[in-house]
């Protein structure tokens, strides 16, 4: 007789199917064990009762054969979750690996992360917490606005992903009578100014203080300014807005790692390689320009981080950029044409 699914007879089937199910897959995986064979009288009468199709007999010798475990089910998503991470990091280490693009050195070609500043009063519900979270899942855009915990000098540090580490820091400061004014306070023995306390870390993208160098660096640092024209050092209020913008995260790439098992790598192809032991020895020089690193070294290339690229040169060429052409071996290359 049919029987609507949701009524109680055909939940009662379906439980029944189950249960039969289970108890020929248990007699069949079992029936060769020493320990599950003819001898044994629970498997004969769990057979008897499959062949004369009692279900709830079948379900009570189950128990008694084959006891349920504690936490069977924390079993299984614990045995899913471990096969699942461990095949995930495999396709990663040997085929594919998802990599964000962390500056717009590619651009307009890659987009890295970068910034639209707009004033706080401009900004709609959407970029509100928290449905801006929401936006920033759909769009990439993620709303933040920066502004002073406590009144200070503006500190920046520059990172290697992308972004500038603005903090604010407050000096000790001590009355000076001589000059009847306030004057930050030096560590005895040296000209170190006495840090009171320092803000947490306001990570900027790059491109908010320099808005013409989509580089991946290092910056001049000296030529870093905000939109509101504040630059390190500057003294800041309580509560004044440092930067208010969007946060665009960059583009998304799989990289492509058994690729080179079967072909070289060739010119225009994009290529992403770690900085890690590339020596950066010599200086960079530009227009007759000296540009420092962040510690005074002259470096032209940042290490311990990911640089993405474009090839232009193979082992044995010579390249010469000649009025913002590549030139290679005396020859401009006509392809591919993403390169001219």
């Amino acid at each position: 007789m049919f029987a609507l699914p949701f009524t109680k007879a055909a939940r009662e089937k379906k439980r029944r199917k189950v249960v039969f199910k289970t108890t020929r897959e248990f007699i069949y995986s079992h029936e060769d064990l020493p320990a599950f064979g003819s001898s044994n009288e629970k498997m004969g009468e769990l057979r008897a009762a499959l062949a004369e199709r009692d279900s709830a007999r079948c379900a009570d010798l189950l128990a008694e054969l084959d006891p349920p475990k504690s936490f069977q089910g924390c079993r299984e998503w614990l045995d899913i979750l471990v096969v699942s991470i461990s095949v995930a990091m495999a396709f990663r280490a040997y085929f594919y690996e998802p990599f964000n693009i962390p500056t717009g050195s590619m651009q307009p070609t890659l987009y890295g992360n970068h910034s639209e500043t707009i004033a706080p009063d401009q900004v709609g519900v959407w970029d509100t917490t928290p449905l801006k979270w929401g936006k920033w899942l759909v769009t990439g855009k993620m709303y933040e606005c920066f502004k002073a915990p406590f009144a200070g000098f503006l500190e920046f540090n520059q990172t290697d992903t992308g972004h500038y580490d603005m903090r604010v820091v407050e000096y000790e400061t001590i009355y000076n009578p001589m000059t009847r004014q306030t004057e930050v306070r030096l560590s005895p023995g040296t000209s170190q100014p006495i840090v009171k306390r320092k803000s947490d870390s306001m990570l900027v993208p790059t491109d908010v203080l320099h808005p013409t160098e989509t580089g991946d660096g290092p910056y001049r640092l000296r030529f870093a300014e905000l939109p509101n024209g504040l630059r390190p050092g500057a003294y800041v209020k309580a509560g004044q807005v440092l930067w208010s913008g969007f946060v665009v995260t960059g583009d998304f790439l799989f990289v492509n790692r058994w690729l080179w098992n079967f072909r070289h790598p060739r010119r225009g192809d994009v290529m992403i390689f770690s900085t890690t032991g590339v020596s950066p020895a010599r200086k960079i020089h530009w227009r007759g320009r000296k540009y420092p690193g962040p510690n005074g070294e002259y470096y032209n290339l940042a290490q311990g981080t990911h640089y993405i690229k474009r090839m232009t040169g193979t082992p044995g060429e010579t390249l010469t950029i000649t009025n913002g052409h590549l030139v290679v071996d005396g020859v401009q290359p006509m392809e591919p044409l993403r390169i001219r």
